[in-house]
């Protein structure tokens, strides 16, 4: 019991060390690639009093989709979340494309329930 105890200790220490969390399945976490808040406090500071609320909720909902820099997120998922019409969203992700906000790298097809995918622009 004591040398597990001391093991744990040990681990706990190594990563302490390491300054890495440890997480619930005995791995550390991994560093994250990039400060994820920065773009999100660049845009509440400098961006979203310039928008409409449907830009501004597709936005967050854009930048919570994201994932290794794309955000794959159809029109129909950004309505649903941001309480709008289909055609509303479709109109605040045009807008946020018109203000450089998001760019569009590859259109979805309805037909074949694939989604749009964005990445968002960089705080400049």
């Amino acid at each position: 019991m004591t040398n597990r105890i001391n093991a744990d200790t040990d681990e706990l220490r190594r990563q302490v060390i390491n300054r890495r969390a440890p997480s619930r399945n005995g791995k550390p976490k991994p560093k994250s690639k990039g400060n994820r808040f920065a773009s999100i406090n660049w845009f509440i500071d400098t961006q979203m009093a310039t928008l409409t609320s449907s830009e501004r909720s597709a936005w967050f909902v854009l930048w919570r989709a994201e994932r290794n820099g794309v955000a794959s997120v159809s029109h129909q998922e950004i309505a649903t979340k941001c309480g709008v019409s289909r055609r509303q969203a479709i109109t605040a992700v045009n807008g946020l494309i018109d203000k450089e906000l998001i760019r569009r790298i590859e259109k979805g097809n309805p037909q074949t329930s694939t989604a749009n995918k964005y990445t968002l622009s960089a705080p400049t």
